[in-house]
């Protein structure tokens, strides 16, 4: 699976993150580009799969039973915080059993959206508004 994302703010190309296989559960992994210079972002799936409206109908995050997570415990077991060089560049690479590739399993990221964001900088900022603001987002889909 691969999901291609674009910036939301100028509709740049953002890089690609690709879903495999392994045998210890599905790697996770890609380059983004364009992001913000020198910050660290948080990157997730959320459950509506649709990037319109610069990422904000997104819906809320996947787990694995398809139910938005609580700010307080970001997406599935792996780490959701990218750090973005001076260039504007971001390496993605986990492994999760959180998540399937297969489209109609409950956990299917299958036509989700990966989608980057600010990391709120305390508690204050978890509110949905606050976090609400997209960096870059796209929908999984198969290759």
């Amino acid at each position: 699976m691969t999901a291609n994302l674009k910036t939301t703010y100028k509709n740049q190309d953002a890089g690609q993150i690709y879903l495999r296989r392994v045998d210890s559960g599905i790697q996770v992994y890609g380059t983004l580009t364009n992001l913000p210079s020198d910050s660290l972002l948080n990157i997730n799936i959320y459950m509506s799969g649709a990037c319109i409206n610069r990422g904000k109908v997104a819906g809320g995050y996947l787990n694995s039973t398809s139910a938005p997570l609580s700010h307080s415990r970001l997406s599935f077991s792996s780490p959701s915080v990218i750090k973005v060089n001076r260039q504007g560049i971001a390496k993605v690479d986990y492994i999760t059993t959180d998540i399937s590739h297969k489209k109609y399993r409950s956990n299917s990221v299958y036509q989700q959206a990966f989608v980057v964001y600010p990391i709120p900088v305390d508690d204050k900022d978890l509110s949905l508004e606050k976090t609400n603001t997209r960096i870059a987002c796209g929908i999984i889909s198969q290759y």
